[in-house]
């Protein structure tokens, strides 16, 4: 294929700091609007045209609990026709529905013992779907705005469930009635609304974020993990389609990265797969035509990247722990038709190579702000640039520390590595205040591997801590009361 059809990643704008983390994002139906859940209790909406902050939804303080999850409802669902109306949901039990342009509050609820981390609408728009630390996920009836739905572990035959917190919920692109959900217990649950019942498990994927996408019954799973963290999935059978390789690069510090997000492009096929995490603190762009080739890398942010969202099929919302809202713009690339990347499609294709050793020249966008050192010159590296200069980094040459003969690259990733072990199995062992100790050590040293909300019964200093921080585990995780 003509060099001209890959795809080119390069920063259109950077959006003024929020002075606080981001833990999610969303992208308005019509794309004018990027809404941003904030660790300091609100919702910040900036408008992509004029490229400034609009509206400011709740009341942000340090006394807040942070939001985790924001998500626009489909257009057209209202009889009265209200437009950019908003969900979003905090790490307090708060499930609360915006009118963006006014402000307004149209819905606001609590659940009862419950943090919750994520939320999602249906492709209808009928229905919207939360779930966080109680391990249940509730579908809400949108015009009445009530549970129709806990999908929870029970008793007998088939009644299987979530057997620790949820991070992601998302409706298929092509059913209302058909939901997946994933967490800490490594399992990603396909439900069907209608019955109550997980029909199906993906085993496997640490789920620690928004990592969960589908399209045209293709499953996306980032995980929290520095090996093999993204899969893709047939969503009839449950069955792992491949994984999408991910090499170790200089450009990420010589570091993994564990991943809290993953997104399809919003073009009918999701010829686009966009994902990012922690450790190596960067978004990578890859191309589904080109059998999953890696095709470009934001990198330079100063932490973790938690959250992303497609502006349309060629720009891409980033942002993460620094605060800022990135928009990258996606140049070039040949057409898809969703039939070409459909589950049955790829499977037919058989198992990719890794793709990014034959792919033509990935290229580099820096993010961090102007005159910030990158990584030290290397044979065939990029060299120090400006803020937002696209680079060639040769793909078939990213310095992947297990083949590179590099002695100090793979160093540091047998170390990256042997931390991010450490904190998994050091899981059961620790309870309570050695804990919340523990996580703080690890988001200081930046080794942590999982996003951190608060440890059950901690209380709401220490959740606070947690959340802004989120990279801890799940060391000392008391059980959870039983929802009423």
């Amino acid at each position: 294929m003509a060099a001209s059809a890959t795809p080119r990643m390069e920063l259109l704008h950077r959006f003024e700091s929020v002075g606080t983390s981001i833990f999610a994002l969303d992208v308005s139906e019509d794309g004018n609007l990027i809404a941003a859940a904030c660790n300091d209790g609100a919702v910040r909406v900036f408008h992509a045209a004029t490229k400034k902050l609009q509206y400011t939804l709740g009341r942000a303080s340090d006394d807040s609990m942070p939001i985790m999850g924001v998500r626009f409802r489909p257009p057209g669902m209202d009889s009265q026709g209200a437009r950019h109306v908003l969900l979003a949901v905090g790490v307090d039990g708060s499930v609360r529905r915006w009118h963006v342009s006014t402000g307004r509050k149209l819905f606001d609820t609590h659940e009862k013992d419950n943090e919750v981390f994520c939320c999602d609408y249906s492709v209808d728009g009928q229905r919207f779907a939360t779930a966080g630390l109680d391990k249940c996920v509730r579908v809400y009836d949108d015009e009445r705005m009530d549970v129709v739905t806990t999908l929870k572990a029970g008793y007998g035959a088939g009644a299987r469930g979530h057997t620790n917190r949820i991070f992601s919920v998302k409706f298929s692109d092509e059913s209302p009635f058909t939901l997946l959900s994933g967490g800490w217990d490594r399992c990603v649950h396909v439900w069907d609304t209608r019955t109550g019942r997980s029909e199906r498990d993906i085993f496997g994927p640490y789920i620690c974020g928004d990592g969960i996408d589908v399209r045209s019954g293709v499953v996306v799973t980032a995980a929290c993990r520095p090996n093999d963290p993204l899969e893709l999935w047939d969503l009839g059978t449950a069955s792992k389609i491949r994984s999408v390789p991910w090499r170790v690069s200089k450009v990420g510090g010589s570091l993994p990265c564990t991943l809290f997000g993953a997104a399809f492009s919003k073009d009918p096929a999701g010829r686009l797969l966009a994902a990012g995490g922690s450790m190596a603190n960067e978004t990578r762009l890859f191309d589904r035509t080109r059998r999953d080739a890696h095709v470009g890398t934001a990198a330079g942010f100063s932490g973790p990247v938690f959250a992303l969202a497609w502006h349309s099929d060629r720009r891409l919302a980033v942002a993460g722990n620094d605060g800022i809202v990135r928009l990258m713009k996606v140049s070039g690339g040949d057409h898809a038709t969703p039939e070409s990347l459909s589950a049955a499609a790829l499977i037919a294709e058989g198992d990719a190579e890794e793709a990014s050793a034959s792919a033509a020249a990935a290229a580099t966008v820096r993010v961090g702000e102007a005159g910030s050192a990158d990584a030290d010159a290397h044979p065939g590296s990029p060299s120090r640039t400006p803020a937002g200069e696209a680079v060639a980094d040769d793909a078939g040459d990213e310095w992947a520390a297990d083949a590179s003969g590099d002695e100090e690259a793979d160093r540091m990733l047998r170390e990256a590595r042997a931390r991010a072990r450490a904190l998994e199995e050091a899981a059961p062992a620790a309870a309570g205040a050695a804990g919340a100790a523990a996580a703080g050590a690890a988001a200081a040293s930046g080794a942590g591997i999982i996003p951190g909300h608060a440890l059950a019964g901690s209380g709401a200093q220490a959740a606070r801590q947690l959340a802004r921080a989120r990279l801890s585990s799940p060391i000392g995780e008391s059980e959870s009361k039983d929802v009423e």
